[in-house]
């Protein structure tokens, strides 16, 4: 399989909260291999469509990180399957409006998606690809 062209594992890695608590976030190889296969054929697609950079706030987490964050108990998270994506600071655009991208984006077929929640307080999209596709498009 093809290297994400706009995304590094790093990212996918990085948590505030595990440096912060001393949590080690380390996946196992099979859990990189979801988070390249999900870079590849879901966000690095997305970020075309959208012309600028996105951020990830969050991505894969350990168990005890989950947990530490209040993330759901079946979290794709902590299957390499799922972001919480942020626009840069500098972007005159709205979350809402990737949200609506990745809508019509799903609806075109062009990608799968299981899960896609717009936390308006947060200014941050979830996207999750899991293993069941449910198509949910949630606003918080």
């Amino acid at each position: 399989m093809k290297k994400p062209k706009y995304f590094e594992l790093s990212e996918f890695l990085k948590s505030e909260t595990a440096m912060t608590l001393g949590i080690e976030n380390f996946p196992t190889w099979e859990e990189v291999e979801c988070m390249k296969r999900f870079a590849v054929e879901v966000l690095d697609f997305i970020r075309e469509k959208w012309g600028q950079p996105l951020l990830v706030s969050s991505g894969y987490r350990v168990p005890q990180l989950n947990v530490a964050v209040g993330g759901a108990p079946t979290s794709d998270h902590q299957n390499g399957l799922a972001v919480d994506l942020k626009l840069p600071s500098w972007s005159k655009r709205k979350p809402s409006e990737l949200y609506h991208l990745i809508y019509e984006m799903t609806e075109q077929g062009l990608i799968e998606i299981d899960q896609v929640i717009y936390y308006r307080g947060k200014k941050i999209v979830h996207i999750g690809i899991g293993q069941k596709l449910r198509r949910h498009f949630i606003v918080k």
